[in-house]
């Protein structure tokens, strides 16, 4: 598990580190499935720096200016996206696609993740808010959906390792 802060001013989130999946997901206020009520759930609107994309039909995504069309060009997308599911080993979420700062620790960027509007009841009793995907690249809906690269593209003396530790909590044998 680790934190990760979203918005301005940051919202924080215990989240997963999973290595099979590459898009970050947290649940949103607008999410009232048991699972969701039952962790922290981003404030969109709440958040200064926030947008979200607009549905499937919309011309562009919602936000200041023209950021939409310019985002949904960059992901080489015809139109925006707005509506996704995604499907975990233990249940599925889905969610709307939001735009805004997300900081691990202290190295931030403007990036896009899956702030969920629904969840299956299988997140219902998990210690974490949300998920932080750190799979490929190619596991994500866009380059852009990937945390660790945004972030690593933005700091490029990071090295891109991956740790862990395994800690069962049980004596020594």
């Amino acid at each position: 598990f680790g934190t990760v802060s979203i918005g301005t001013p940051p919202q924080s989130f215990k989240v997963l580190f999973d290595t099979g999946s590459g898009n970050l997901v947290v649940p949103t206020t607008q999410c009232q499935s048991n699972a969701c009520t039952v962790h922290k759930r981003f404030k969109v609107k709440a958040s200064e720096s926030a947008f979200t994309h607009a549905s499937h039909d919309a011309p562009e995504i919602t936000g200041v200016g023209n950021q939409g069309a310019l985002f949904a060009h960059a992901l080489g997308l015809d139109r925006p996206q707005s509506d996704v599911t995604v499907s975990f080993g233990t249940g599925s979420v889905g969610g709307q696609m939001i735009s805004d700062q997300v900081c691990l620790g202290e190295v931030c960027a403007t990036t896009s993740f899956i702030g969920a509007v629904e969840e299956s009841d299988d997140f219902l009793d998990r210690g974490f808010d949300g998920v932080l995907g750190l799979a490929l690249p190619d596991m994500s809906f866009a380059k852009s959906y990937n945390v660790p690269e945004v972030l690593f593209a933005l700091k490029p003396s990071m090295q891109k390792v991956v740790g862990f530790r395994m800690d069962g909590g049980h004596a020594e044998a």
